[in-house]
């Protein structure tokens, strides 16, 4: 649980920053098309950096689930091995 609460703050801490920076920019810029379109990739980036993130510690908290929480085997299971420990 503290996981994807801290995986959601840092979300919006980035969306909150890559917002801020797209403002910045489009006040100051000189070249505002060249800057609209950096600052706006920025955000997308940030945002399917942070859902890949996401979808991992999903993963991770599922493992641990599955093995009672040990670390050692979690890093260390396989698809195979998930099934495995579902039968």
């Amino acid at each position: 649980m503290s996981a994807m609460l801290a995986i959601f703050g840092s979300t919006i801490l980035v969306v909150v920053a890559s917002v801020s920076m797209l403002v910045f920019r489009v006040f100051n810029a000189m070249d505002f098309t060249a800057e609209l379109l950096a600052s706006v990739a920025t955000i997308f980036l940030s945002l399917i950096i942070s859902k890949n993130l996401e979808k991992r510690a999903i993963h991770t908290l599922e493992l641990r689930e599955l093995v009672g929480g040990d670390r050692f085997y979690v890093r260390r299971l396989d698809l195979w091995q998930r099934e495995k420990f579902k039968k």
